[in-house]
């Protein structure tokens, strides 16, 4: 049989796909028009959404002042009154340039220590906030946080991720981080220090030039006060780990001199030292009537990922189950229907096997690690070294040009345990910082080539040609790549649902883990079935009833019919199994795929069953703490996959290298039904 294939939705998207995307999109801004206008609209009604608030705060004296110049620092900084552009003109140009100027800088180390808070400072700190500040936040944080047409600054550093969790990153918060670096390099500007030039410096001349702000020590001396504020509450736990060259200087020095000023003037700042003030202000100051009009003109700018759109007749069920909807659907059905009791001919009441666990208390009777020792390791390295001296292509690794003479007795055992045991394995331990990039791939798939020797195809072009694309990159890319591109929740950081992938064996390696979350699951599809026959046998008939699987428009395809359960009997050879395959976003679409409007609907019955099956996943799930350097094999046939949503860092990015393999030796035979699939893609 051919090697298992698949496809990967990822950089590579067809044109099909994409103009299904488009069409979506299309789709889903008619729905809303009259909250999502065209960009020139939207960028209108925010426009006199912030004069609306500078007319307030110009009522008042100085508190109002100050709020009026910080929204007006908002409106430049949005390009709201950039000289000698059109509206349509800056349009194109934050989205032309967005990938290519608006990126990350470099770290900023905090460099204002608590020793620097002058004895004003606590008295500064106690006063509370006018009355009503302590109230929770009304405004979505969301509104505050968009960075497309409200304000565009740089992503705020990582130590401040459990204040963005908090929800107090207002318009306050925004323009303070971004001054925070920009403050840096205006002092540079100003002492003429020698530095090479930073690679985005006309942007930061384009700043300097129209913001008076990044001149103004009362502006600058309040964001190093709410700075210390966020430090002090605990918001920012640790310094950043790279110095950048005259920091100290730079903050150190406008920390003193407004310090002083404001010493000698017997004042304290008040306005702008904690983000909240913002919000707190402005409720002050607008009916409830105009907060939320506000709000819903703000949250028109909020970028949205596409909503799928299905076909007609299509149940209200969505790629993120909805545990609140499953149960009013199930006790819907019961109530409404007769559900048939019995099991499909010839399928078992109960399967009996390894395979069958639950992953709560798994880890009291199997160990999934296997550790790489000292001597497994030195056998990878001169496994490297000698295939890098065969100066042959990548594709060629092999368990004979990747020689492992010790460590292949222990992989063919993991093979084993795989196909015939409990159906994973999680090898631990390879030294990723101390390889290059390719060189990390060269030993993922050397070792691998020991547990199951062929590699299945997962795509068919690499840079736009015709090629067999055999490993898949799994990580973020949702900020490089509009949402109506992205067809797979892999290439995204939110929650995937359980569900099994193209090939026989999952094998993917971890580059490097998140910041937070992206904690792996796995679960039992045998233990999920026993429960099933169990308790819901017609569920079972329904999934061994043809499903029309969407193709996305694959190979001319729109749909294909197959079942999502397959029975094989105990034969001479081979026990009796029972495999469950399927991916959830082909009957529900996922963001800029959504399911075709052109293919038969799926039943409320059919929904009923994709929620049970990741619903009794989940509840008997294994986590595994997947770390960098680990390598995870699963058997894809009798075992669900899920992954938990995630956040990265500039430290620390989620990065996954897949290969789909089978090993000729070991593997089950594939389902007729199922060779297609793995022929075609």
């Amino acid at each position: 049989m051919p090697p298992p294939t698949g496809h990967r939705d990822g950089d590579a998207v067809q044109a099909s796909k994409r103009e299904r995307g488009r069409v979506a999109q299309r789709e889903y801004r008619k729905r809303h028009a009259s909250r999502f206008q065209n960009l020139q609209e939207e960028n209108q009604r925010l426009k006199n959404a912030i004069q609306k608030i500078s007319q307030v705060a110009s009522s008042t004296e100085r508190r109002g002042q100050d709020l009026e110049d910080a929204i007006s620092e908002a409106v430049s900084i949005a390009g709201i009154q950039v000289n000698d552009q059109s509206p349509a003109e800056e349009t194109s140009s934050s989205q032309d340039s967005e990938l290519v100027s608006l990126v990350d800088p470099p770290p900023i180390r905090e460099i204002l220590s608590e020793q620097r808070t002058s004895t004003n400072q606590s008295e500064t700190e106690s006063e509370s906030l006018s009355q009503g500040s302590q109230s929770s936040l009304t405004l979505d944080r969301q509104i505050w946080l968009d960075t497309d047409r409200l304000v565009r600054i740089y992503d705020a550093p990582s130590d401040v991720l459990p204040f963005l969790g908090d929800g107090l990153f207002t318009i306050a918060g925004c323009l303070y981080w971004a001054c925070t670096y920009y403050a840096i390099t205006l002092w540079k500007k100003m002492k003429n220090i020698e530095e090479p030039e930073l690679s985005d410096q006309s942007r930061f001349d384009r700043m300097f030039n129209h913001s008076k702000h990044l001149v103004d020590r009362d502006f600058l001396m309040s964001i190093a006060q709410a700075r210390l504020d966020f430090r002090k509450k605990g918001y920012i736990d640790r310094i950043h780990l790279e110095e950048y060259h005259a920091e100290n200087e730079a903050m150190g020095e406008v920390h003193t001199l407004l310090q002083q000023e404001y010493a000698d003037k017997n004042e304290t700042l008040q306005w702008w030292r904690k983000p909240q003030e913002v919000e707190t202000y402005i409720k002050q100051h607008l009916t409830a009537d105009e907060l939320v009009e506000l709000q819903q003109i703000l949250q028109a700018a909020v970028v949205q990922p596409p909503v799928p759109v299905g076909p007609v007749g299509q149940p209200d069920i969505a790629y993120t189950p909805n545990y609140d909807s499953y149960v009013a659907r199930v006790k819907r059905r019961q109530e409404t229907e007769t559900l048939d009791r019995t099991l499909p001919t010839g399928f078992p009441e109960k399967l009996v096997s390894d395979l069958v666990w639950d992953g709560r208390d798994l880890a009291k009777s199997y160990d999934w690690d296997y550790y790489l020792t000292e001597d497994d390791l030195k056998e990878l390295d001169e496994g490297l070294r000698s295939f890098k001296a065969l100066d042959v292509p990548l594709g060629q690794i092999s368990q004979e040009t990747f020689v492992l003479p010790k460590l292949h007795d222990t992989l063919r055992a993991i093979s084993r345990e795989i196909h015939q045991g409990h159906g994973f394995k999680v090898v631990r331990g390879v030294p990723v910082d101390k390889y290059t990039r390719e060189e990390n791939i060269i030993i993922y798939a050397g070792l691998a080539s020991h547990i199951a020797p062929v590699r299945g195809r997962q795509d068919h072009l690499w840079q736009g040609k015709p090629a067999d694309v055999v490993i898949s990159h799994i990580k973020d890319i949702s900020r490089e790549v509009d949402a109506s591109r992205i067809g797979a929740p892999a290439y995204t950081a939110e929650k995937q649902v359980f569900h099994t992938d193209a090939g026989d064996v999952i094998a993917l390696f971890a580059l490097g883990e998140a910041a937070e979350g992206g904690q792996s699951y796995l679960s039992s599809s045998w233990h999920v079935y026993n429960e099933l026959a169990a308790t819901r046998p017609d569920l079972v008939r329904t999934l061994a009833e043809p499903w029309a699987s969407d193709e996305f428009g694959r190979a001319g395809k729109r749909y294909t019919l197959r079942p999502l359960v397959h029975h094989q009997p105990a034969t001479a050879k081979a026990p009796e199994r029972l495999i469950i395959q399927y991916a959830r976003r082909q009957f529900t679409g996922y963001w800029g795929l959504p399911r075709s409007s052109d293919i038969p609907p799926i039943t409320e019955a059919q929904a009923e069953a994709l929620d049970t099956l990741h619903f009794l996943a989940e509840k008997y799930a294994a986590s595994l703490n997947f770390h960098k350097g680990d390598i995870q094999f699963v058997n894809n046939l009798s075992i669900f996959h899920a992954r938990g949503g995630f956040k990265d860092s500039s430290e620390k990015q989620r990065h996954l290298v897949r290969l789909w393999l089978r090993d000729p030796e070991l593997a089950w035979e594939t389902p007729e039904v199922l060779q297609p699939r793995d022929t075609e893609q």
